[in-house]
C-alpha cells in the first residue's frame, strides 16, 4: 500500500508582503520538512500621485480613530 504524501500551505499575510511556505507532514501530521518557502513584497502605497509608506498610511488611519474616540468620550461626559 502506498503512503499518501501530505502537505500544508502556510501563509503570513501582511500589509506590504505575503510570506508562504509548503511543509511536508508525516503520518501523524507532524512537520518533517520545508518543501519550499518564499515572500512577495508589494510596491509602495500611493495616494493620488503622492507616494506614502504603508506605515504612514496606517498611522494616519489610527490617529483618525483615536480622535473620533476622544470626541465620543467628551460628548458622552456632557
Amino acid at each position: 500500500m502506498r503512503k499518501k504524501i501530505r502537505y500544508v500551505l502556510g501563509l503570513d499575510i501582511g500589509i506590504a508582503s505575503v510570506g508562504w511556505a509548503v511543509l511536508l507532514l508525516d503520518g501523524e501530521d507532524n512537520v518533517c520538512g520545508i518543501v519550499r518557502a518564499g515572500v512577495h513584497t508589494f510596491d509602495e502605497v500611493t495616494v493620488g500621485k503622492e507616494k506614502i509608506t504603508a506605515t504612514a498610511n496606517r498611522r494616519g488611519s489610527r490617529s483618525s480613530l483615536i480622535q473620533t474616540d476622544r470626541h465620543r468620550q467628551l460628548l458622552s461626559r456632557s
